[in-house]
C-alpha cells in the first residue's frame, strides 16, 4: 500500500498544475485567451490559417509552449483574427490594418500598460502577421522580440529599415507550403542589416506529417529557445 501511495504521489508531483488562463470574447464577438500575471513581459500569440485563439490551448505543443513561458514569468494574450471566412490574419494591408488595430485595442481594454515589454509569436499565417504587427502597432517601440514558426516573416516587411525587431525563426526543410530557402534569405537579410546577435534560427528535424497540403510538422514547443534568446 505504501509503495502504491508513493507511486501516486510521484505521478502527481511530476504533473504541472500551474498552467492557468482565462477565456473571453472581444467586443466584435471573437474569442481570445489570456493570462496577465507575468512580470517579465507579455507574448502575443497569433494562430495560423484556419485557426483561432483556442488552438493555443487545444494543441498539446502550443499549450506546453505557453505553459513554459508562463512558468518563467511571461504573460500571454492569444487573439483570434477578424476574418472568420478564411480564418487568416491580414498580411496585405500596410495602411489601416484592422487586425493590428483590433489587437492594440484588445490590449488597451485588458489594461495592459503602454510600457509593457511585448514579444510576438506566430505560426504560419500568424508568423506573417507578426512582422506586420511589429511595425504597425502603436506599441512598436515596446516590442522586444518576434518568434516566427513556419513563417518567413514577409520579405516586404523584413527588408524595410523600420523593422528592427530581434527575431527567432523555427522551420523545417521538409515544409511543402513554405520554401525554407525563403526563410533563410530573410534571415540573411536581417543578419546583414541588424547584426548576427539580433537573429537566430531553429531548424526542426522532428517530422509530424499531417497532410500533403499542410506543414510537414506541427507547431513544436520551442519555449526554451524563446527564453534563451529573448530573456
Amino acid at each position: 500500500m505504501k509503495k502504491l501511495t508513493f507511486i501516486i504521489c510521484l505521478i502527481l508531483s511530476s504533473t504541472s498544475w500551474a498552467f492557468d488562463y482565462e477565456k473571453a470574447v472581444s467586443q466584435d464577438g471573437l474569442e481570445y485567451i489570456f493570462n496577465l500575471e507575468g512580470k517579465k513581459g507579455l507574448v502575443l500569440c497569433f494562430h495560423g490559417s484556419g485557426g483561432s485563439a483556442t488552438g493555443w490551448i487545444n494543441q498539446a505543443e502550443k499549450k506546453m509552449y505557453l505553459e513554459n513561458l508562463q512558468d518563467n514569468g511571461i504573460s500571454f494574450v492569444c487573439p483570434t483574427s477578424k476574418n472568420r471566412k478564411s480564418k487568416r490574419w491580414d498580411t496585405r494591408s500596410i495602411m489601416n490594418n484592422q487586425d493590428v488595430e483590433r489587437v492594440d485595442d484588445l490590449l488597451a481594454r485588458l489594461g495592459v500598460s503602454p510600457n509593457e515589454k511585448i514579444f510576438l509569436s506566430g505560426h504560419s499565417n500568424g508568423g506573417g502577421f507578426v512582422s506586420f504587427y511589429s511595425i504597425l502597432s502603436t506599441r512598436s517601440n515596446k516590442i522586444k522580440g518576434a518568434h516566427y514558426s513556419n513563417a518567413s516573416g514577409m520579405t516586404k516587411i523584413i527588408e524595410r529599415s523600420v523593422y528592427t525587431t530581434k527575431s527567432l525563426f523555427s522551420y523545417a526543410k521538409c515544409d511543402p507550403i513554405l520554401d525554407y530557402r525563403k526563410i533563410e534569405d530573410n534571415i540573411d537579410i536581417l543578419k546583414k542589416r541588424l547584426g548576427r546577435k539580433m537573429v537566430d534560427s531553429i531548424v526542426l528535424d522532428r517530422r509530424h506529417r499531417i497532410k500533403n497540403t499542410e506543414h510537414c510538422h506541427k507547431f513544436l514547443d520551442t519555449s526554451k529557445e524563446f527564453l534563451d534568446f529573448f530573456l
